[in-house]
Order: structure tokens, then C-alpha cells, then sequence
């Protein structure tokens, strides 16, 4: 008996050792990858992901001066309402 158990904790560790790469293992289908016909510019990008920020009565003035800057940034790029034109929350 002693003799075949170190074949056994060998055969088991094998099997372990298959049974876990296998695991591991993955398949992946690299077929063509379409690019777009057109990339959006950066400012194309930023505008839908960037917009206009309102404040309220109890912001601080300097917190107003860099809401209406944000503003204006975003009004120069993404051609939207100038930021005077935002009024603040109610």
C-alpha cells in the first residue's frame, strides 16, 4: 500500500493541477474590428460628457465666479446657451 500511495497524491495532483489551468483557459474570436468611418473630435467628445452647472443663493461668490467660468468654457466649445443666460437654482 505504501507504494502506490505516492502515485495516488501524484495522479491527484496531475488532475488538480488540469482541472484548474483548464479553468483558466479562454477563447477569444479576434475577427475583424470595424472602425468608425469618422473619430469624433476631442470637443465632440467633451460636450456629452461636460454641461453647464447652475448654483443656488447659498453658494459663495467664488463658487459663482467658477460655475459661470465653467460655463463659459462650455459655451465656447460646445456652441450651448452663453453662461449668462443660466440663472441660478431656486
Amino acid at each position: 500500500m505504501d507504494c502506490r500511495e505516492p502515485k495516488l497524491r501524484v495522479l491527484v495532483r496531475i488532475l488538480g493541477l488540469t482541472l484548474i489551468l483548464n479553468g483558466c483557459a479562454t477563447t477569444t474570436d479576434f475577427g475583424v474590428i470595424e472602425r468608425p468611418s469618422r473619430l469624433p473630435a476631442p470637443t465632440e467628445l467633451a460636450c456629452t460628457a461636460f454641461r453647464p452647472v447652475t448654483w443656488s443663493k447659498s453658494d459663495t461668490n467664488s463658487t459663482i465666479r467658477q460655475v459661470k467660468a465653467h460655463n463659459a468654457v462650455y459655451a465656447a466649445l460646445c456652441a450651448a446657451k452663453s453662461a449668462s443666460g443660466l440663472q441660478p437654482d431656486r
